[in-house]
């Protein structure tokens, strides 16, 4: 028992006495095993998979070994976008996400006006193919 346990234990304070317990204590060792297993399906799910990438990468690359173009970059950005939007459907109140997602649609807009600047054509593939706004 802590000393904070034992202060208010001794004035008859039991109610508070839950506040300074650790939760691992608390919890059973299975309870915590599916709180970490949920939490771990969770930040796969946020994430793009290596496979899912790699298929982004091939369909949007313009060559073989392209993993940075433009293009591969808003594709990825948009896969992103998609996940993280429908993460909000059921997670209303994720505003550390939410601060995330609107990082990303700034950077994707930024990608798309270089695109647009220096190359239109292939800005108006990039916006074709992903069905975006322009």
């Amino acid at each position: 028992m802590s000393w904070r346990s034992r202060h208010w234990a001794s004035r008859g304070w039991s109610g508070a006495l839950h506040l300074y317990t650790s939760s691992a204590s608390v919890l059973t060792s299975k309870a915590l095993q599916t709180i970490e297993n949920y939490r771990r399906q969770e930040c796969s799910r946020l994430v793009l998979a290596r496979e899912q990438k790699k298929a982004l990468i091939d369909q949007h690359g313009t060559h073989p070994t392209d993993t940075g173009s433009p293009e591969v970059q808003i594709a990825l950005l948009s896969e992103r976008i998609g996940q993280l939007t429908e993460h909000f459907k059921t997670h209303l109140k994720d505003h550390g996400s939410r601060r995330g997602l609107l990082m990303l649609v700034s950077k994707r807009r930024r990608l798309l006006d270089y695109l647009k600047t220096y190359d239109s054509s292939r800005y108006k593939n990039v916006v074709q193919k992903l069905g975006l706004r322009h």
